[in-house]
């Protein structure tokens, strides 16, 4: 769905670009936090804050 209106250029650079990321957060939370799902999910938190506030202002 998302290539039909993206392209297969800019599908296949979002699937890389989210999987980059999904591995550095499965690699903090297993090798640096001891398993602890903590780290990522304030990373993830903090993210969503400041896009939202990038796209209000």
């Amino acid at each position: 769905m998302f290539v039909s209106e993206a392209g297969y250029l800019k599908a296949i650079l979002l699937t890389a670009f989210t999987a980059a990321i999904a591995w550095t957060m499965g690699y903090i939370n297993e090798k640096k936090a001891d398993g602890s799902i903590y780290p990522s999910w304030l990373i993830h938190g903090a993210t969503n804050i400041l896009s939202g506030i990038f796209s209000a202002f």
